[in-house]
């Protein structure tokens, strides 16, 4: 298990990564249409899904660890 310090730092980095294969998966070339486009739908739901579990506690984690503005710091620099 991580320290206390290193999870609301690792969980959005994640959550983050997750997010940019959510993003890539929004734009789908106009090829899949009917069973396919529903079965990538399910998938970003998935992802999506997914990064949420991974953000929620990570900033629940970050609050009893940081303050506010470093817990922003920390998941702005995780996303960059």
């Amino acid at each position: 298990m991580l320290p206390r310090r290193f999870r609301p730092i690792c969980c959005p980095s994640a959550a983050d990564r997750l997010q940019c294969v959510h993003d890539a998966g929004v734009v789908r070339p106009p090829a899949l249409q009917g069973g396919a486009a529903r079965l990538g739908d399910r998938g970003e739901l998935a992802v999506a899904f997914v990064e949420y579990c991974l953000a929620v506690p990570a900033n629940r984690w970050g609050s009893a660890v940081y303050s506010t503005a470093q817990l922003k710091t920390i998941q702005e620099v995780a996303r960059s």
